[in-house]
């Protein structure tokens, strides 16, 4: 059963169907990627997987990747610093150290890219309040995170402290939660209107991308922000 698994695996390594890359441009058959593996899922020019494709995807759509536009990204990957490249767009980047607050000015960007980011942030409506303080008037900001779709809530505990607890209850051992569905409320909470696009059926066969995943873009919005009474001002220390 092993060696026939094997070479079911093998067979698909390097595609199954041409694929358009929204990172490059790339067409063609993308090649196998992820443990356990993903077929279909990585671009064979620039490397993009589906996460990056996706992102790509949402600030073309919504025409945010221009040049002239000021850029803060978060932990920027090569894939998609060539991309911001090609279409002559700069940006600030920043790490993970401490998203919950952020050394800009008020209304310094017109996007902030925050992919996988906010799984990381102690306390992510304090990060969450950075972001939207830190946006122009007719700012973006894409959002990404690892989430479960048939939870309702976000799964976080503050007394897993541990890198392995992490791993285990969490995916990552620097992770800090497991988000669910209710992250378009925590995204709104911090007084972000945010707009959910859902991969679809013909999108993940064009491009490569995961059935059902999600982006969401949000910009300053009018409500008020408050503090959702299940999340906890502190996620974790540590």
């Amino acid at each position: 059963m092993l060696t026939l698994y094997v070479f079911d695996v093998l067979a698909r390594a390097r595609g199954t169907h041409s694929k358009e890359c929204t990172c490059c441009g790339f067409s063609g058959r993308f090649a196998i990627y992820g443990h356990p593996p993903r077929y279909d899922a990585r671009c064979p020019q620039c490397g993009s997987n589906e996460r990056q494709r996706l992102v790509a995807l949402a600030a073309e759509r919504a025409q945010l990747a221009r040049a002239g536009k000021k850029v803060l990204y978060f932990t920027p990957e090569l894939v998609l610093s060539e991309y911001l490249a090609a279409r002559h767009v700069d940006f600030d980047s920043v790490g993970l150290k401490n998203p919950d607050f952020l050394e800009a000015e008020d209304g310094a960007y017109d996007l902030v890219i925050a992919s996988n980011i906010l799984e990381h942030a102690r306390d992510d409506f304090q990060a969450l309040s950075e972001l939207r303080r830190i946006l122009n008037a007719d700012g973006r900001v894409i959002i990404t995170v690892p989430m479960i779709l048939g939870w309702d809530n976000t799964y976080e505990d503050p007394d897993i402290l541990s890198e392995n607890d992490r791993k285990l209850h969490f995916g990552e051992g620097n992770h800090v939660r497991q988000y669910g569905r209710d992250i378009k409320d925590r995204i709104a909470s911090a007084g972000l209107a945010v707009e959910e696009h859902v991969v679809t059926g013909q999108e993940s066969l064009r491009y490569g991308l995961i059935r059902g995943d999600r982006v969401y873009v949000a910009r300053i919005g009018p409500a008020a922000m408050v503090r959702p009474s299940g999340m906890p001002a502190a996620a974790l220390s540590g």
